[in-house]
């Protein structure tokens, strides 16, 4: 991490223990005019009783100035014994690799050299899931990963990284609009990356457009990386984002940058197959598109044009859809279990020109209201690809939920922040957890409670939650049904 960083928390420490010495002073100040008052036994004995106290605060002053230093000496000598990488290390160019698969790759293993720079790692014990398989009452709750066989078979998923929900700034209920000239929003920024986080790494991409971007992992990843396993069981949910100036995430709707991301999942897959290895999956969350302050976005936390990409199955890729019609060579479905609403795109690889249109078509008329989106790109059959688009009104589905829903929730996987959502909880623990202020309190209070074995049953109402959750997000069928008919209308050829 950057110097910077280690030096503030040494300040800080330093700081608490001025502030403690200061409390100090005073303290035997107090106890001298005490014993100068003292005139009879009993109050030399309770004289003697406070001088004890001073004793043992000062020494637990000088325990925690200890720490301190022992903390700020390890963080120094941390930096000091261990060099930051320079660009040249830290660059992985794409063009001198077989594949992007490959460099992807190479990032991978060059920034598990750093593992702090993950705000977690999956130990086997981190993400514990819940899945509602098809036909079945209950859920099945596992920890570290789902069998393939098992996902499968799930309507719904539910995820709790007990570690990602401490992530600062995480979008979610009470977030006030983001600014765009808020210089927080705009991390993916190339020369932020050089010049603040010295130990993260990229791959650098030329898409078809001729635009560079770049693939970094991802910091706070919904699936982190799993401990002692090989890269090619890796789910490398990983950052791709535009790279060759300050292209905001509203841009995500145009055509270049769709069909910039739709290659970049394509050209992964291509890659995974010849080499045997799972396949990606590619979203892109969209941005606000009305001036509104209560206007909407739909997950992402950064303001640069990006995407993600991932190693993932999600529920909605087998959910039931209904043909609508053929426009060229893409087929045009919506969802049909009464689960929320969604349009699915679909077109042979070979056809991404016309599939990005249908796309762009398709986001213009659901930005037009101010509503933002999600995208959830997926391998199809016989080499076919897959848009699967959401139409989305709302951000945060309050108070079922707190956590600003995006592509993942709208595939099915819902990842949920709150442990107090995921878990049945006993009223003691409701309340125990309700009266931690922050999220760091939050996480270490759900660790314990986990290693304890005292949270091991899910939420009655969490299928429940999520259903009426996904149909809150999701435009009304109407509203869907106005874009098909847009699409019809100006269909070439003509329907």
């Amino acid at each position: 991490m950057p110097t910077v960083r280690r030096t503030d928390r040494i300040s800080r420490c330093t700081r608490s223990v001025h502030l403690a010495e200061g409390s100090k002073s005073i303290t035997m100040w107090l106890w001298m005019l005490l014993l100068v008052l003292s005139r009879n036994t009993t109050a030399a004995m309770e004289t003697k009783h406070i001088m004890s106290e001073v004793s043992s605060s000062s020494n637990e002053l000088n325990v925690k100035r200890g720490e301190c230093d022992r903390k700020a000496s390890q963080s120094v000598q941390g930096t000091e014994q261990r060099r930051l990488p320079n660009l040249d290390e830290r660059s992985v160019k794409a063009k001198d690799y077989p594949d992007v698969l490959a460099a992807i790759g190479e990032v991978y293993r060059r920034q598990c050299a750093w593992p702090e720079f993950f705000l977690s790692t999956e130990d086997g014990n981190t993400v514990h899931y819940a899945i509602f398989v098809k036909g079945e009452i209950a859920p099945r709750l596992y920890r570290g990963a789902i069998p393939a066989e098992v996902l499968r078979t799930g309507e719904f998923v539910f995820i709790q990284n007990v570690d990602r929900a401490k992530r600062p700034g995480r979008p979610g209920s009470r977030q006030p609009r983001l600014a765009e000239n808020d210089p927080r929003v705009w991390r993916l920024l190339p020369e932020t990356i050089i010049n603040e986080y010295g130990n993260e790494f990229w791959g650098e991409w030329i898409a078809p457009s001729g635009h560079l971007w770049w693939v970094t992992m991802q910091l706070c990843a919904i699936w982190p990386p799993k401990l002692h396993r090989p890269t090619n069981e890796q789910p490398l949910h990983c950052v791709v984002s535009r790279a060759d100036g300050r292209v905001t995430q509203s841009d995500m709707n145009k055509a270049e940058n769709l069909r910039d991301i739709l290659t970049f999942v394509t050209e992964l897959n291509r890659a995974a197959v010849s080499t045997g290895q799972p396949l990606f999956r590619g979203a892109i969350n969209g941005w606000y598109y009305s001036e509104a302050p209560d206007a909407q976005k739909a997950g992402p936390s950064q303001a640069l044009s990006h995407g993600q990409g991932v190693r993932y199955e999600f529920p909605i890729e087998w959910a039931n859809f209904t043909p609508r019609f053929v426009i060229g060579p893409v087929t045009v479905s919506t969802l049909a279990d009464g689960y929320g609403t969604g349009i699915r795109l679909e077109a042979a690889d070979a056809e991404i020109d016309r599939l990005v249109d249908i796309i762009e078509q398709t986001l213009q008329r659901v930005t037009q209201k101010g509503h933002s989106f999600n995208v959830l790109i997926a391998p199809g059959a016989a080499s076919c690809i897959r848009a699967f688009i959401a139409d989305r009104p709302v951000g945060t589905p309050d108070p079922l939920f707190t956590n600003e829903w995006a592509f993942s929730e709208f595939g099915r996987a819902f990842v949920i922040d709150s442990p107090s959502k995921f878990y049945k909880m006993t009223l003691e623990q409701e309340a125990a957890f309700e009266a931690l202020q922050s999220p760091v309190e939050q996480v270490q209070w759900t660790k314990q409670q986990r290693a304890g074995g005292f949270l091991h049953a899910i939420h009655p109402d969490l299928r429940k939650n999520a259903i009426e959750a996904l149909k809150m997000v999701t435009a009304p069928q109407a509203e869907v049904d106005e874009i098909l008919q847009h699409l019809k209308d100006v269909a070439t050829p003509p329907i």
